[in-house]
């Protein structure tokens, strides 16, 4: 059998666990609204794969200007928003609804203030409107940060706002030859130095591994750099940057091997049975 072959044979495996699973995808619902608030244009690094960053000091995220989203913006968009979906569930007879709010940037950690406000204005609509109507809004949190900015009082406000996870970046033992500062320096030891905050308030977390056609042969690594950390039980993503995380290859785009498409599928079943075992399941 060829490389082609195992390779659908596996695809499909992974489909048919995907498929099993299907009734615990989110459906959209008429007393469900989703917001996406980009805080920020600005960002703490300068990793080395990164397709929105600039070399340059006066461009931001994705060719737009460096600045930061005002609390006036935030809190428009989320008037707008959940009043839209208190008319679309009053229309559909609804009296529970979902309001989710997602933040990110740039480095959204870079504009907390205006995270936080907005969070406490979301808190307080809420309540304004259960105690004027039998309308209940039970408001979703959640953030992807770099996790280079978290501390003890952000960990607490995570906490207290009951987020729904934080999502942060980590490449395992070579994280620091893509994820670094401005000035060169590795972030590592600044991330797990966040994460040891957020498991200490026992804040849910989404860890993400970013992997390129020149890493794809470390996923499993990435995987067991999990497990000696300890955080293997948190949720995992592994986004697939088909440009190799180089400043020569960063501009065009690099052809994904059957090899590379070949072991993406053994990482995701390995961990799919990893993640069985974890749960007792047969």
């Amino acid at each position: 059998m060829c490389i082609r072959d195992r390779s659908i044979e596996r695809a499909i495996e992974l489909a048919q666990r995907l498929e099993k699973d299907k009734n615990s995808i989110a459906k959209p619902y008429s007393n469900y609204f989703s917001l996406e608030l980009v805080l920020t244009t600005k960002c703490n690094l300068a990793c080395k794969y990164c397709y929105a960053r600039s070399d340059k000091d006066d461009v931001g995220y994705y060719g737009l200007k460096p600045m930061n989203m005002d609390f006036s913006t935030a809190k428009r968009a989320v008037d707008f928003s959940m009043n839209l979906l208190i008319k679309n569930m009053i229309t559909n007879n609804k009296n529970e609804g979902i309001f989710d709010i997602y933040f990110m940037g740039g480095e959204p950690l870079l504009n907390k203030e205006v995270l936080m406000s907005t969070m406490k204005y979301i808190k307080s609509k809420v309540e304004e409107i259960k105690k004027e109507t039998d309308i209940s809004i039970e408001v979703q949190a959640a953030i992807s940060t770099n996790g280079t900015l978290i501390d003890e009082n952000i960990a607490k406000f995570f906490s207290e706002f009951e987020f729904s996870y934080v999502g942060i970046t980590i490449d395992g033992e070579r994280h620091d030859m893509y994820r670094v500062y401005k000035n060169g320096k590795g972030t590592l030891g600044d991330v797990l130095k966040g994460i040891n905050i957020l498991n200490k308030h026992n804040v849910n977390l989404k860890l993400v591994s970013v992997v390129s056609p020149r890493e794809v042969k470390n996923i499993s690594k990435i995987i067991e750099f999990y497990r000696l950390l300890g955080i293997y039980d948190k949720a995992i993503r592994i986004s697939i940057v088909p440009k190799a995380p180089t400043k020569d290859e960063i501009d065009r785009a690099c052809v994904i091997s059957k090899d590379y498409i070949s072991e993406v599928i053994d990482c995701l079943l390995y961990t799919s049975d990893a993640a069985d075992e974890l749960d007792g399941v047969d």
